[in-house]
């Protein structure tokens, strides 16, 4: 997850990472009933507010349990993401990922796709040996987001 979704060449993807927190920080907010606070959330994740004064700690986020918290106290490679990240030696299902050329998520998507080989000599489930199918299409991630927080 570090080098997939988080961190690129070590520095933060500052825009997927806090984009993608604000949309679970809204949806919890509006299943909690909290509607301020979910319309706050919902125009932040549309206009992402980097011009406060950290603009990887906005004001916005302050006092939400987020993981996005977690990820800017653990800018390296550490313990911490190898806990988070999945392990595909367990994994014993054929696997159909879809990402999109835009799509920040696409570089777990093709690394996966490359180490898949040398996992499914070790799977013991036959219907998954033939495995992983990799598809990408025109779309980008933050766009499809964006429309289902509306």
């Amino acid at each position: 997850m570090y080098e997939d979704w988080a961190y690129e060449n070590g520095a933060l993807c500052l825009q997927l990472g806090l984009t993608w927190a604000i949309q679970l920080a809204a949806e919890t907010a509006r299943l909690n009933n909290r509607v301020r606070e979910h319309h706050t959330l919902v125009a932040a994740a549309k206009h992402l507010p980097l011009y406060d004064a950290i603009p990887s700690r906005p004001d916005v986020m302050a006092g939400i349990d987020s993981f996005f918290h977690d990820w800017l106290k653990n800018p390296y490679a550490g313990s911490y993401w190898d806990k988070l990240t999945p392990q595909l030696a367990d994994v014993d299902l054929p696997m159909l990922h879809i990402g999109g050329w835009f799509d920040p998520y696409l570089r777990g998507d093709i690394r996966l796709y490359r180490e898949w080989p040398r996992v499914r000599s070790r799977i013991t489930c036959a219907s998954a040996r033939g495995g992983i199918f990799l598809g990408a299409v025109r779309w980008a991630q933050q766009i499809l987001a964006l429309r289902r927080l509306a």
